[in-house]
């Protein structure tokens, strides 16, 4: 879908259709989710759309797709990860101590992806199949689900005619920064497997 009909649509439709767009997350719509939001602002620089409004609702929708996404994590994830750690022959031992350590560990990073392109979308799903109880996903994840929202728009925004260009540039510098951080933590796990050695036998516990 061409980014111009996408933008006449919110432009028509207005807040209705921003949160439709981040809370179905953007199923059929082929484009980031930055572009998407600076395209909003730039709508607010032209005069279509109000600021505040369509920073909360593009917050609200978002936040509520999420959500969703958590709520499938948390009830069929941890079965899926299971099953992939079985597929490469590793413990239920190991997998236990996994979960308990990148539960507890693994909570700072919930905000830092809610700015990573492709982490914004994997990390809700990983939090749900972890176990980390909704109150703390929902802390770490909706003020920096609003930070974004409304930094995007305010990019959109002061931008003005440039700001296609501008949100493009910026896409790609977190889509890397998305890359290096995936990469730290793999490394970091893999790092943390001597510590799994170390621990006596326990089973898995959901936060």
């Amino acid at each position: 879908m061409p980014l111009d009909a996408v933008l006449h649509g919110i432009s028509s439709w207005g807040y209705i259709a921003i949160f439709a767009l981040f809370a179905g997350g953007l199923v059929g719509v082929p484009l980031p989710d930055e572009l998407l939001l600076a395209g909003v602002g730039y709508l607010v620089f032209k005069g279509d759309l109000r600021g505040v409004p369509a920073a909360l609702t593009a917050f609200l929708g978002s936040s509520c797709g999420i959500t969703m996404t958590y709520v499938l994590g948390r009830t069929g994830g941890y079965y899926l990860i299971k099953k992939l750690f079985t597929f490469f022959n590793i413990s239920h031992d190991r997998l236990a101590r996994a979960v308990a350590l990148l539960g507890s560990r693994g909570r700072w990073a919930m905000p830092l992806s809610y700015f990573m392109p492709g982490l914004r979308q994997a990390t809700p799903f990983a939090a749900g199949a972890l176990g980390i109880r909704f109150p703390v996903f929902a802390a770490a994840t909706y003020p920096a689900g609003l930070v974004w929202a409304s930094a995007c728009v305010a990019l959109g925004y002061y931008a003005g005619e440039e700001w296609l260009n501008t949100s493009q540039a910026i896409h790609q510098y977190l889509g890397i920064g998305a890359l290096v951080f995936t990469v730290l933590l793999i490394c970091a796990f893999i790092v943390r497997q001597k510590y799994f050695k170390k621990q006596p036998e326990s089973q898995p516990t959901r936060q």
